[in-house]
Parts: structure tokens; C-alpha cells; sequence
């Protein structure tokens, strides 16, 4: 069996250093696990250095949890600085940075989104549960005492796991629960009183969660809330009322926040012309692109990517 961490590690040893490289959490014949945790000290030491300065974009959910020392991490635009017991939240398609292995101890654990869905009809409603409220977690989370010791020994206990000589699903379905375990114990860290926390089967929050999806499939391609509605059957007003409930904005919010977003990751972390991510961006014209993005960001695509240069 492959060593853990070479999943992680072969995508970080091969890539060019270009301005922001896809990393895809690459499945090798000889390692069919679905997920893969990695020391910081083990990547220290196979890692080549220039890779610190690149700006990486994941494909993947990923978890670091910091053990002893400090570390900057930056994610999509923001720096996150990090101290022991701090665990830290990343998503696919985000854009990130290391400032450094060095000064800090922990681990990088990595799994595929569809990771915490059940493979047959068990329990399905307790892992769809844990999978629509991954995104309400806090993308730091500082972590302390007791909780920080049950943290970290549920991801030792992983490590320790994926060394398993054991038959493939039952080390599948073992390693899958732990992760449920860890999840459950952020959300009761995060969500102890019941009324912090809409509920995971409410109407508002199954509107959200398919409106959510929705948009990361057709962004670039959709920018009018009626394409939506009409796409899931809802009406402009029920969606509305529904994301207000669980996010404390309107749907057209939303949908031009995530356009945004994928405009600066262009602008800052790819060469493409402005024409180009114009187009990428679903937009017939630059101009019209242009005009997009000052309105909400109160300057032009050119002058943001200008003032992104020394990122």
C-alpha cells in the first residue's frame, strides 16, 4: 500500500509552479481509499519549497488542524492566521496558498465531497445530514482544552486507520464514521444550542441547499434569478424568503457573490485576458463584464488585478 499522504503529495511534487494550478485528489491503483491524511512534517520534507509561492485551487474538501506552533494559510483573497488547536475548513474550488511548513506541527486531512455520502441505503439520513451542514461551519475554528484533545485524537485515530491491513470496504466504512464522528463533535462545538441552528430538513434549508447547487453548476452560465427558479421550481419569492431565513440575503445576492468571487480568482491568480474571463464568465461582452464587476466591487477587473500583482 501507498504511503498516506501520497495522494496529496504526488499532486503537490508534479504540478508546474504557474500563477494557480488545479490539484485533483488523484486515486493511484494500488490506493482505492476516498480519503487521505498527511503530517505536516512529512510534507515539509518532500515538498518542494517553491510550492509555498504557489497558489494551488482544490478539488477536493480539505481539513487542517494545527497541532503545535503557528501558521499563515491564505484562502480565496484572506489570510488565516492559525495556532495550536486552530482548524481550518477549505472546500473544492477554493484557491490557496502555505505560507510555510516550517514554525508548525499538524495534519492535512483530504476527502472527496461524496466521501461522506453512504454507499448503500443505511443510515442515509444522518449522512445527509453531516454533508448540508459542512458549508455552515466557520472556515477557522479555534479549538481548546478538552475539545482540542478529542479533536486530535479522532484524526490520529484516522491516521492510524488508513495503515489498516484490512478488507477495502469495511476500512471504507470505518474510516467514513470517523470522519462523521469528527464533524459531529465540530457541530455540537459549533451549534450546541439547538436554536443556534435551522433545521437540516426544513423547507428553507432544502431550497438553499438546491439553489446552493445550482449556482456552483451554472454560474458562468446563468446570471438571472428566473433561470433558476424555473430550473427547480420554485418561485422567485418562496427562494427568497428561504435564503434570507438561512443566510440573511436575497437569492440575487448570492448568485452575484459566487460570480464575483470566480471573477477575482481569474483576475488574480490566472493570466487570461480580460476578454476571455469575460466569456468564461457567461458574459457577451467585456464591457458588460466590466461594468458587472465595478458596480459591486467599485472598481474595474484591470485596476482589482493591477492591485493583486504582489498577492
Amino acid at each position: 500500500m501507498i504511503k498516506t499522504g501520497q495522494i496529496l503529495l504526488m499532486d503537490y511534487l508534479e504540478m508546474p509552479f504557474s500563477k494557480i494550478t488545479p490539484v485533483s485528489f488523484k486515486e493511484q491503483k494500488s490506493f482505492k481509499l476516498d480519503l487521505d491524511i498527511v503530517q505536516i512534517s512529512d510534507l515539509r520534507q518532500r515538498t518542494h519549497r517553491d510550492y509555498l509561492l504557489t497558489y494551488t485551487r482544490i478539488e477536493f474538501h480539505q481539513l487542517f488542524f494545527v497541532e503545535a506552533g503557528r501558521c499563515v494559510h491564505t484562502i480565496d483573497f484572506k489570510d488565516y492566521n492559525c495556532e495550536k488547536g486552530a482548524l481550518l475548513l477549505m472546500y473544492p474550488g477554493q484557491v490557496q496558498r502555505f505560507d510555510s511548513l516550517i514554525n508548525w506541527e499538524g495534519y492535512i486531512v483530504i476527502f472527496r465531497p461524496e466521501f461522506l455520502l453512504p454507499k448503500d441505503n443505511t443510515s442515509v439520513i444522518n449522512e445527509v445530514n453531516i454533508v448540508n451542514k459542512l458549508e455552515d461551519l466557520p472556515v477557522l475554528l479555534q479549538i481548546h482544552g478538552d475539545e482540542e484533545k478529542a479533536i486530535l485524537e479522532l484524526i490520529k485515530r484516522m491516521y492510524k486507520d488508513i495503515h489498516l491491513n484490512a478488507e477495502l470496504k469495511a476500512q471504507q466504512n470505518l474510516l467514513r464514521s470517523e470522519l462523521q464522528s469528527l464533524f459531529n463533535r465540530l457541530f455540537l462545538i459549533c451549534f450546541n444550542a439547538e436554536e443556534n441552528y435551522p433545521a437540516p430538513f426544513s423547507v428553507a434549508q432544502k431550497r438553499y441547499k438546491s439553489f446552493r447547487d445550482a449556482v456552483e453548476r451554472n454560474y458562468y452560465r446563468y446570471h438571472q434569478i428566473r433561470d433558476y427558479t424555473n430550473m427547480l421550481g420554485y418561485s422567485e419569492k418562496s427562494l427568497n424568503r428561504s435564503m434570507r431565513e438561512i443566510t440573511g440575503s436575497s437569492a440575487k445576492k448570492y448568485l452575484t457573490q459566487r460570480i464575483i468571487l470566480e471573477a477575482k480568482r481569474l483576475l488574480a491568480y490566472t493570466d487570461l485576458p480580460i476578454s476571455s474571463i469575460a466569456i468564461k464568465l457567461g458574459f457577451d461582452e467585456a464591457t458588460n463584464f466590466s461594468k458587472f464587476f465595478r458596480c459591486y466591487e467599485k472598481y474595474s477587473p484591470s485596476a482589482f488585478r493591477l492591485n493583486k500583482t504582489n498577492i
